[in-house]
């Protein structure tokens, strides 16, 4: 848990000593402690921001409806209370177009060219494929279900 030092402290001990008061400020508790995953909320929001995501206070909104999770969870990731699991961080890594190995440790680079995350060049050979790939992906969960079904139906 870290400590508050503030100026008080800083003059005291420069001063030629720490008061009482002083040394109670120096090592009371931080009023403020950081989330446990705030390091990857801040990464998800710049991956957010890099792909042009809704921003604000809409962002907690479309990240859960993108997703198929509970604005709850999305609130959770964003800020950096809650980690999503391996899948959907790959999930997102790839949506929006950023290392993974950034997004969840933040070693690397925000943006690669050799992804490992990502699908291999010419797995579909067909071009409309790839291209119908592409638009579904782009789809929040809740669409991609609707689309699903609208073609599954006989």
């Amino acid at each position: 848990m870290g400590c508050v030092c503030n100026a008080v402290v800083f003059r005291s001990v420069f001063s030629g000593g720490i008061s009482r008061r002083s040394a109670f400020i120096q090592n009371r508790p931080d009023p403020m402690p950081q989330p446990p995953h705030a390091e990857f909320a801040r990464r998800l929001h710049r991956a957010l921001d890099a792909s042009g995501f809704a921003a604000g206070r809409r962002r907690t909104g479309a990240l859960s409806e993108y997703y198929g999770v509970s604005r709850e969870t999305a609130r959770k990731w964003l800020g950096g209370l809650a980690l999503p699991e391996l899948d959907r961080m790959i999930e997102i890594a790839i949506h929006h177009h950023v290392s993974f190995e950034w997004l969840a440790t933040g070693r690397g680079v925000l943006k690669d060219s050799k992804l490992a995350v990502r699908d291999t060049p010419g797995k579909y050979g067909d071009p409309v494929e790839a291209r119908l790939l592409g638009v579904l992906r782009k789809l929040s969960r809740k669409q991609q279900r609707a689309l699903i079904d609208l073609l599954d139906t006989p």
